[in-house]
């Protein structure tokens, strides 16, 4: 079954739900992984890839959660290595990426209540049209050049190493945990520190 919409408009979103619904009559599984790499339009790069993301996890909540008409289900956010690490090229895309890690793990705490498990998978350098136009997207050249030194090198893992991650960490990864997967390798669960340990020495 295929219904297109614009991630970035809610009435779409929840038709496109609405829908899946009335042809397999319940829903178990949620993927946002739609996304845009464009910082030079910002605005639309914040509606998809934050909006998208949010909409799509509340809308899987309202339609999967046993506290409605929902059986329980699985909610996959889709960032990237960058919402990890910034990347100085891309700062807005490092914001919406960073939202949708700080979003998964916030929600990692109502599993109980909802029965909805949300995680989120961060792959590094992956194969794809995003990656290889980016720098035509970038605020300005002088973020171009930047970006382009960031990325020299690197090695592009095929976008399949990251749907057979994905398989992976389904059934074992816990709610609100942070997955990584990169050079083709299985995925590996991010440990965020304590607070405590984050903290660096006083100013004095």
């Amino acid at each position: 079954m295929f219904v297109e919409c614009d991630v970035a408009k809610t009435n779409e979103l929840d038709w496109t739900f609405q829908q899946t619904l009335k042809h397999f009559t319940r829903l178990d599984i949620v993927i946002n992984n739609a996304g845009i790499m464009n910082d030079a339009a910002w605005e639309n790069e914040i509606h998809t890839n934050i909006g998208g993301c949010l909409t799509g996890t509340l809308l899987g909540l309202q339609y999967m959660s046993t506290t409605s008409r929902g059986k329980g289900g699985v909610i996959i956010n889709t960032a990237s290595i960058i919402g990890l690490i910034p990347c100085n090229g891309f700062p807005i895309h490092t914001l919406t990426q960073h939202g949708i890690v700080g979003f998964s793990r916030a929600l990692g705490g109502h599993y109980k209540r909802t029965g909805v498990k949300v995680i989120c998978i961060c792959p590094a350098l992956t194969q794809s049209p995003l990656i290889e136009t980016a720098h035509k997207n970038t605020l300005n050249r002088y973020f171009a050049k930047t970006f382009c030194k960031e990325v020299e090198g690197c090695y592009l893992q095929h976008p399949d190493a990251v749907g057979d991650g994905l398989v992976k960490i389904i059934n074992k990864a816990k709610p609100g945990s942070i997955w990584f997967v990169e050079n083709n390798d299985h995925p590996h669960e991010i440990r965020f520190p304590k607070f405590v340990d984050m903290i660096n020495e006083k100013l004095t």
